[in-house]
C-alpha cells in the first residue's frame, strides 16, 4: 500500500491494534501456550529433543487464527495455514535465486504458489461471507476490521482490502513471533546466568498461577530478554524503501526510483551504539541505559508512519508465552548443536532449533 491507499488503510485499522483491545486477547494467548505445555507433558519419550522452532511456529499460528477469526473454523485454518507454508517457501526460494519466472508462467512451483493464494482468497472470503450471513457479533481482530470505518469519509473497506489486511496480518502475525521466540530460547540456553535471572523473575512475579496482561508490567526482566533477542536476530532481519525523489545519504546519491536495503540485523550490530555488540546480554535494555542511543539504532518492527502496526500485539504475545514457559520448563540443546541464522523473508535458525 502506498499514498492515500495506505493512509486510509492505516486509519482504519489503527483502532482494532490499540493497546487496550489488544490486552483482551492475553487470555487466548496464555491459553493456547498452557495448551502446547500440556502435550510437552503428555510427549511418550520426553528424552527426544522438541523442534522449538516448529512448536513455536504451531503456537502462534494457533494464537493468531483464536484472534483473528475466532476458535470455531479450524478446518478452515488448517487449509489456510498449509497454503501460507507453500508462500513462504516460495518466497524464500525468490530470495534465493536471482532470476525466476514470473508467476504467469506455468511453472510446477508457480502453480503450486498460485494454488495456495486461490486456497487463502476461498477461505477468508468464505469466513467473511458466513459472519455477514449470520449477523453474529464477534470481539475478534476479523470483526473490528469488518466494522471499521473511516472518521473523515466514513467509508469501510472494501472485500478485497479486507482480504489483503487479513491475509498480511494472519502471516505476519505468527511467523514473526514465532522466530523471535525460537532465538530466545536458543539464547537462554546458551546463557544460564541470563536464563537464572528470567526464572527468578518469572517465580516471583507469577508465584506459580499462570502469567497474565496484568503481570506484564512487572515482569521487566523477561521483556529485556525478548528486546535483546529482537537485536541480535530480528526476524525481520532485512526491508527496502524506494526513493520518490532524488536524495543524499552521508555523501552517497540515491537516484529517485532507487530501491535502498535496510537491515536492522546490521544496524543492531553496529559498536557505535552497542558495545561488544555480538554479546547477548538483556540489560542493554534497562532504562539506564536505552536513552543513550539514537531513535533508529534499535528497529526490530521498521519505523516512522510504515512502523509495523501489529508491535505491540507482538510483544505482548512474546512476553506471555516466553513467561509461561520459562516458569515450567529448561529447554537444553543437544551437545554439539551448532545454530546458524538462514537469512531468507525471515531470519530462521538453520535446521531448526532441537
Amino acid at each position: 500500500s502506498e499514498g492515500e491507499l495506505w493512509l486510509h488503510q492505516r486509519r482504519l485499522m489503527q483502532p482494532a491494534f490499540h493497546r487496550r483491545r489488544i490486552a483482551g486477547f492475553g487470555e487466548i494467548m496464555t491459553g493456547r501456550t498452557l495448551d502446547m505445555l500440556a502435550r510437552w507433558q503428555g510427549r511418550p519419550d520426553p528424552g527426544q529433543p522438541l523442534d522449538v522452532a516448529e512448536q513455536m511456529t504451531g503456537l502462534t499460528m494457533a494464537i493468531i487464527a483464536e484472534t483473528m477469526f475466532g476458535a470455531h473454523v479450524e478446518e478452515e485454518i488448517q487449509r489456510v495455514s498449509q497454503a501460507i507454508g507453500v508462500l513462504l517457501a516460495d518466497i524464500n526460494f525468490r530470495f534465493q535465486v536471482p532470476f525466476y519466472p514470473s508467476l504467469r508462467w506455468p511453472t510446477l512451483r508457480n502453480r503450486r504458489a498460485l494454488a495456495a493464494m486461490h486456497t487463502i482468497d476461498a477461505v477468508v472470503q468464505g469466513i467473511v461471507d458466513e459472519r455477514r450471513r449470520s449477523g453474529e457479533q464477534r470481539d475478534d481482530l476479523l470483526a473490528m476490521l469488518m466494522e471499521a470505518t473511516d472518521e473523515e469519509t466514513g467509508q469501510g473497506m472494501s472485500d478485497k482490502q479486507l482480504r489483503d489486511e487479513v491475509v498480511t496480518i494472519f502471516v505476519a502475525g505468527h511467523e514473526t513471533t514465532a522466530v523471535a521466540l525460537t532465538w530466545a530460547f536458543g539464547l537462554l540456553a546458551q546463557h544460564p546466568d541470563a536464563e537464572a535471572l528470567l526464572h527468578a523473575e518469572v517465580d516471583a512475579v507469577l508465584a506459580g498461577r499462570p502469567p497474565s496482561v496484568a503481570d506484564v508490567p512487572n515482569l521487566l526482566y523477561t521483556r529485556r530478554v525478548i528486546d535483546e533477542t529482537l537485536r541480535l536476530y530480528p526476524p525481520a532481519w532485512i526491508t527496502n524503501r524506494q526513493a520518490v525523489a532524488e536524495d543524499v545519504v552521508c555523501g552517497y546519491r540515491i537516484p529517485a526510483g532507487a530501491v535502498a536495503a535496510i537491515s536492522p540485523y546490521v544496524i543492531h550490530r553496529l559498536p557505535a551504539w552497542w558495545p561488544d555488540p555480538e554479546r547477548f546480554d538483556p540489560q542493554r535494555f534497562a532504562p539506564d541505559a536505552a536513552h543513550e542511543r539514537p531513535r533508529f539504532a534499535y528497529m526490530p518492527f521498521g519505523g516512522g508512519p510504515h512502523q509495523c502496526i501489529g508491535n505491540s500485539f507482538a510483544l505482548l504475545e512474546a512476553t506471555l508465552i516466553l513467561a509461561a514457559v520459562a516458569q515450567r520448563y529448561r529447554l537444553r540443546l543437544p551437545a554439539g548443536a551448532v545454530i546458524k541464522p538462514k537469512p531468507e523473508s525471515t531470519l530462521r535458525p538453520a535446521g531448526g532449533m532441537p
